[in-house]
C-alpha cells in the first residue's frame, strides 16, 4: 500500500511538471510572436511615416534636409535597408531583426528623380531625406548625411 502511494505521488508530481513545462514554453512563444509583430508594426510606422517626409521635402522646391531615426533598437547582425526606387514610385523597406525578415512598401505620390538606397544597423540607426533643386527639377533622395 506504501508502495502504491509512492508510485502516484511521482506520476502526479511528473504530470504536474509536464503541464508547467508546456505552459511555460507556450507562453514563451507567445512572446516572441508578440515582439515579431510589433517590430513589424513598427517598422510599418516608419515606412509611412518616411513616405510623408519625402513628400514635404519634395514640396519646399528647395534646398532641404531632414533626418529620420529608425524607432527601434537593433542588435548586432540586424539591418534595415530604405529603398527609394524612382523605377516603381515606391519606398521598400526590407529589415533583418532578430533572425526575423520584414518587407514593408510604400508607394510615394510625387515623381523621384533618382534611385537611392540607405541600409541602417546597430551603430548608424539615422538616415536624412535630401531635396535638391537642380536644372529645374527637384530631386529627393536618402542619405547617411545631410
Amino acid at each position: 500500500m506504501r508502495g502504491q502511494i509512492s508510485l502516484d505521488a511521482i506520476f502526479a508530481v511528473t504530470l504536474i511538471t509536464i503541464t508547467i513545462m508546456s505552459l511555460v514554453s507556450l507562453s514563451s512563444h507567445e512572446v516572441n510572436g508578440v515582439k515579431s509583430l510589433g517590430d513589424a508594426a513598427r517598422l510599418k510606422v516608419f515606412a509611412i511615416s518616411l513616405r510623408d517626409t519625402v513628400v514635404q521635402v519634395y514640396s519646399t522646391n528647395g534646398n532641404f534636409s531632414v533626418r529620420k531615426e529608425l524607432p527601434l533598437k537593433l542588435g548586432q547582425g540586424d539591418w534595415v535597408n530604405v529603398t527609394l526606387n524612382s523605377t516603381a514610385g515606391t519606398l521598400r523597406v526590407v529589415a533583418r531583426i532578430g533572425g526575423n525578415e520584414y518587407i514593408t512598401m510604400e508607394k510615394i505620390p510625387v515623381f523621384l528623380e533618382s534611385t537611392s538606397s540607405v541600409v541602417l544597423t546597430a551603430e548608424n540607426n539615422t538616415l536624412w531625406v535630401v531635396g535638391r533643386y537642380e536644372k529645374g527639377v527637384m530631386d529627393v533622395r536618402l542619405s547617411k548625411k545631410p
